[in-house]
């Protein structure tokens, strides 16, 4: 099991970078935003493949006033794998002015693949801004055939569409997050 654990201080701001490309693990983050004015922004790309199984907790707490929290997490699952990802953001009471969005996706390349993403909320204060969403599916099946129909193959049509559906996370992610990625990317389509 892995723990990250943060604490975050008045005006202190945090860029917390979750990138994940082999194996079985289970992570728990657990963040506190203690201090007014602090922002946390959890970015994170997993690609689960072969029967990895990964279960990914992320819980946030607003304590303090005027808090930021963002939270974008994409998977991609092929073969058997089998994702769980779970986030909790509570919003405590006194914790005015707070801004939180969690967001969790998860695109199936495989029949056999499995994804649950559970986003919740708890709200003990009146005076904030905050949203959930989620989505578990496949391929859009009208993509891969439009790109088959122009002459690119399934491989690559397929690693097309990963690396579009990673895009918004990848622009976002530190340089050295991007660089692994792109290159296990490249690497898993052989381009």
């Amino acid at each position: 099991m892995k723990e990250i654990n943060l604490t975050l201080q008045e005006g202190q701001e945090k860029v917390l970078p979750l990138i994940w490309t082999e194996g079985s693990e289970e992570i728990n983050v657990n963040a506190a935003l203690v201090g007014r004015g602090s922002r946390l922004t959890i970015l994170g790309a997993l690609f689960l493949a072969n029967s990895d199984q990964v279960k990914l907790n992320i819980n946030i707490y607003h304590v303090g006033e005027d808090t930021f929290s963002d939270t974008l997490i994409k998977s991609v699952l092929t073969d058997q794998a089998v994702g769980n990802f779970y986030g909790l953001v509570k919003i405590k009471k006194g914790a005015k002015n707070t801004n939180t969005y969690f967001r969790e996706d998860a695109l199936l390349l495989s029949k056999q693949a499995k994804a649950e993403a559970i986003p919740s909320l708890e709200i003990d204060e009146n005076e904030v801004k905050a949203g959930h969403a989620s989505t578990v599916g496949p391929v859009d099946s009208e993509q891969l055939f439009y790109l088959t129909s122009k002459g690119i193959g399934q491989i690559e049509s397929k690693r097309l569409i990963v690396q579009g559906y990673f895009h918004s996370v990848l622009g976002l992610l530190p340089a050295k997050e991007q660089e692994t990625l792109n290159t296990f990317l490249s690497k898993k389509f052989n381009i």
